[in-house]
């Protein structure tokens, strides 16, 4: 199983981790859901950095590694919606702009036959997107009007 290098295992556990960071939301353990996401959003900085370091760069790498983002952005988005006061117009702009994303990139991979990798934007997008995330999580009221405006921007990018 070529395929299943280190780079690739933390991408497939970031999806895993996905079930239980929503049930812990769910049950209102959200100090315990904080540490589990912290963790899960680590792996993202930890895959790229294997990948390059033990040349496992790879075509499933480049589709498994923002795939495995947006499922774990937009789970905690959504749990975070219906279960505290995140607001609705910043869930449909994480959600639409994953699912344009991956359409976006779906319909280049098959024109071109390449996988385009990320760029800064998109790290840092998802980097102001994790601390919000984190934000709505710990419920740090005086925050969250400063990280919704800085996730509108970077979304905008």
């Amino acid at each position: 199983m070529k395929w299943l290098n280190i780079s690739n295992s933390l991408s497939l556990l970031r999806i895993i981790f996905v079930i239980p960071i929503v049930l812990l939301l769910l049950n209102g353990l959200n100090t315990t859901a904080f540490i589990v996401s912290l963790i899960a959003m680590s792996t993202d900085f930890f895959d790229g950095y294997f990948a390059r370091k033990l040349k496992q760069e790879s075509e499933l790498g480049k589709i498994l590694d923002p795939l495995a983002d947006k499922i774990l952005i937009g789970a905690i988005v959504l749990t975070l919606f219906f279960m505290s006061d995140f607001p609705l117009w910043l869930a449909c702009l994480v959600v639409g702009r994953d699912l344009l994303i991956l359409t976006g990139g779906l319909i280049l991979s098959k024109k071109i036959k390449n996988v385009t990798p990320s760029n800064i934007y998109g790290k840092i997008t998802m980097l102001i997107l994790s601390i919000t995330i984190f934000i709505y999580i710990l419920n740090l009221a005086e925050l969250k009007e400063i990280f919704n405006f800085l996730s509108l921007i970077f979304i905008s990018i």
